[in-house]
């Protein structure tokens, strides 16, 4: 069929969301204490991790709450 006899046409989308994954990065400070004194010692956090709290959400993932959700994740979550 050519193009010229056609009169009209149908269409339907189909919109999908592409599979989303999350990588998970852990950061173990771990403390030691001295046989010979008793001192307690603990290695540094890396830059940007320092000082966070134990469950972070990266600066990208923030722009996505929707995709946080799950069963570990609360279900509250304040759109910006």
């Amino acid at each position: 069929m050519s193009a010229g006899g056609s009169v009209d046409y149908s269409r339907r989308q189909v919109r999908d969301i592409p599979l989303v994954t999350v990588t998970v990065t852990e950061h173990r400070a771990h403390r030691c204490r001295c046989r010979g004194c008793g001192r307690l010692t603990s290695a540094d956090m890396p830059v940007g991790v320092a000082g966070a709290p134990s469950v972070m959400i990266s600066a990208r993932a923030s722009t996505q709450p929707h995709l946080l959700m799950g069963p570990t994740v609360p279900g509250t979550v304040a759109y910006r």
